[in-house]
């Protein structure tokens, strides 16, 4: 008898603590109301190997990128993100963590945004990121 009561109490705390963890797990999903752009904050890359972005700008420690980001988003530009430069070897301030405000496909489409950014950052330029050099196959 005392094994089964042991027993049933070890499986009440193990079935409340998944109840608790299942109940944690929901109320977290809902909560920060996290975005597509809000995951490319914290996901320090670009899924392309080469393209132009609207630099706003660079940060030694991802955490403080990653909050820069955040604020980029929570000002309305819902596409911002944050690279690591490194990954890119034509952009000489590697070893930053990049934040931009957008990516393009072209330089005609990042200048066009630029215009507007400018406005909210006067020192914002557009750049371009290639993981390949010339002459790399």
């Amino acid at each position: 008898q005392k094994a089964v009561a042991v027993g049933m109490a070890i499986g009440a705390m193990v079935g409340a603590a998944v109840g608790l963890g299942n109940k944690l797990a929901f109320s977290s999903e809902i909560a920060p109301q996290e975005s597509v752009a809000t995951a490319k904050c914290q996901g320090l890359e670009v899924k392309s190997d080469r393209f132009y972005f609207l630099a706003d700008s660079a940060f030694f420690a991802p955490d403080t990128a990653k909050e820069k980001c955040q604020s980029l988003v929570e000002s309305g530009e819902k596409e911002a993100g944050v690279f690591w430069t490194s990954n890119y070897p034509n952009i000489h301030s590697s070893g930053v963590y990049k934040v931009y405000a957008g990516v393009f496909g072209d330089r005609s489409s990042c200048q066009k945004a630029l215009v507007e950014f400018s406005q909210k950052n006067p020192d914002a330029y557009c750049g371009f990121a290639n993981k390949k050099l010339a002459g790399d196959s």
